[in-house]
Parts: C-alpha cells; sequence; structure tokens
C-alpha cells in the first residue's frame, strides 16, 4: 500500500525520516509529496520530494500522513485542501499531528470523523496502520464541497 506523505519547507528532518522508516517497516511504500519537485527547505537541510503536490493525485494512495510544523502552511495551500478531502471523500485513512488539524480544517474534514486520526508524531505510524486495517471508511459525508 502507498502511503502519501505531505511534507514542505520547515519540517523536521528527524521525525520524517522516523516516519518513514516505520511505515516501510510494516511493509508499506510511503512517498513524500512537497509543494513542488526537487526538494524542501527541511529541518537538517534540503529533504528529496518524491512527487509534486501537482503530479500526485490523492487516488493513487491508499492514506495520507502529515508530519509536525508544515499544518498551517499545508492549509493555506489549494493543492494540500484538495489533496486531502480527496482522500477523505475516498474514505482513506488520514494520520495528522496536532498542528495540522488547520489543514483538516480548511480541507472540510472533520478532526474527529471515522478514520481520521490527530496525533502526536510518534503515535501517527500505528494509527494509519490501524485504519489501513479497515482498509476504507465508506460512511463518510461531505461537508463542505460536493462531489
Amino acid at each position: 500500500r502507498k502511503i502519501a506523505v505531505l511534507i514542505g519547507d520547515g519540517v523536521d528532518t528527524g521525525e520524517v525520516e522516523a516516519l518513514l522508516e516505520a511505515l516501510a517497516a510494516a511493509e508499506l511504500v510511503p512517498e513524500t509529496i512537497g509543494p513542488r519537485a526537487g526538494t524542501v527547505a527541511a529541518s537538517a537541510g534540503p529533504m528529496k520530494v518524491n512527487r509534486a503536490a501537482a503530479n500526485a493525485p490523492s487516488v493513487v494512495y491508499d492514506a495520507v500522513l502529515v508530519p509536525t510544523g508544515i499544518g498551517p502552511a499545508l492549509a493555506a495551500q489549494t493543492l494540500a485542501q484538495r489533496f486531502v478531502h480527496e482522500a477523505w471523500r475516498h474514505g482513506k485513512p488520514i494520520a495528522v499531528a496536532p498542528d495540522a488539524e488547520a489543514l483538516l480544517a480548511a480541507a472540510g474534514v472533520p478532526a474527529s470523523g471515522d478514520g481520521v486520526t490527530v496525533a502526536e508524531a510518534g503515535a501517527l505510524p500505528t494509527q494509519l496502520i490501524a485504519g489501513l486495517a479497515r482498509h476504507r471508511f465508506p460512511r463518510r459525508v461531505s461537508v463542505l464541497r460536493p462531489s
């Protein structure tokens, strides 16, 4: 299963690397998705972006993870909002750090919804994997944007 890990300038390098390792250890395929191709300015220098948001539709991923430190910046990006909203509408698990609740709100995704987890970085992979065990959450209804 492919996991979209949304990243951006200012993301914590150590945290993202730990998340990627935890997901890979669970035999998942994490891909970092950034606002542009190339790299983002992470805490320990440039971090490689696997795919630019404009070329990474949410439909090709099975779940979405948003690490600490970039939620407010992503909340201001239409592509990030659309990505998270589409994943939610398709019933996919979503796990975000507490500061990414702003992104959920901007995307019209309830933070306490079925299959949506808001947790500290250390708990994000475990929560996401638990959500993946259910595969999809089909009872979601859009509260902001029509289909």
